[in-house]
């Protein structure tokens, strides 16, 4: 008998399955360091009880079982999304208006999209303060904006009744009175980059400046903000059920030049691990999972088959 050497690469393909089970086209999922098949059995042992050794006599197996193991390099949300099975979709670039988002004194807020662009962050207060009306009770808390320059806006600082004429409202952070009530200026309606706020375009968050001198933010409350933002790939996790793929090993023996193909007619993904973020090297996830029996295929192997071609 000629002896077979192998050492292996090659390519690991994916792809979906038909209702006949066949694969619904494959795709290659990039470089594959490692690929692995372990196969294993359950087996049911008897033990005679005649000899006083109690000796195996006896083994029935009641169980085949095969899994795949392989290292997975090309980190693309679409690979991503069998180990955490997940939906990776293409999004489209599109403007946003109306947003609300809590901002706070030297913390980011994330906006609902990144890398985003023509920015426009508004007080929400500012936008729902009531007009200044006289002689008219406020509350503490409430918001006012000028009657004729509603681009500022205050916070009522002191409850009671407005005077019988609008006072002249302060533009550097300070206070007024008006009849028994008080006004603190909250700065203009809509907010200046740099000056209230922080924008990271890249990753889409606002980080709040400390209130003072008529400009900034109050922190913890609300702006409304519009933008644009630029298109994007992204996954969501754990949106499927445990994907069942089709997987097919497209390999070369480079012993001696040959090649084989493995073909997995129906393999469930476990979730993945060793997902690593922060990493020094080249990152890498270890995707595994179970090589399950396909009633499907009424010849030869339920599991897997392999051929061995010619250089």
């Amino acid at each position: 008998m000629t002896n077979y050497y192998y050492s292996g690469q090659g390519s690991l393909l994916v792809g979906a399955r038909t209702v006949a089970g066949k694969p619904a086209g494959l795709i290659p999922v990039g470089n594959v360091p490692e690929l692995t098949i372990d196969i294993a059995t359950t087996l049911f042992e008897h033990k005679e009880s005649e000899s006083g050794d109690r000796l195996t006599d006896l083994t029935i197996n009641k169980e085949n079982k095969g899994t795949f193991a392989f290292k997975l390099e090309n980190l693309s949300l679409d690979n991503l999304a069998l180990g955490l099975y997940g939906t990776s979709i293409i999004v489209p670039g599109a403007a946003v208006t109306n947003e609300v988002v809590g901002i706070y004194t030297g913390l980011k807020s994330p906006l609902n999209f990144p890398e985003v662009s023509a920015v426009t962050v508004e007080a929400s207060d500012g936008l729902t303060a009531t007009s200044f009306a006289a002689t008219t009770p406020v509350t503490l808390g409430q918001y006012i904006k000028p009657a004729a320059s509603p681009l500022r806006y205050y916070k009522v600082t002191v409850a009671g009744t407005t005077g019988a004429s609008e006072p002249t409202w302060p533009t550097n952070g300070g206070t007024v009175t008006s009849g028994t009530a008080t006004f603190k200026d909250m700065g203009t309606v809509i907010k200046v980059a740099n000056t209230d706020f922080v924008l990271d375009a890249k990753f889409g968050t606002i980080e709040g400046i400390a209130l003072a001198g008529g400009v900034g933010f109050e922190s913890g409350r609300n702006a409304t903000v519009d933008y644009t933002y630029a298109g994007s790939s992204k996954m969501d996790a754990f949106t499927v059920p445990a994907p069942e793929r089709w997987l097919r090993f497209q390999g070369l023996n480079t012993v001696d030049g040959s090649s084989i193909i493995v073909d997995i007619f129906k393999a469930k993904f476990d979730p993945l691990t060793g997902y690593g973020l922060i990493v020094e090297d080249i990152a890498a996830v270890d995707m595994k999972g179970t090589i399950l029996a396909d009633a499907l295929q009424v010849t030869g192997s339920k599991y897997f088959r392999q051929w061995n071609l010619g250089a």
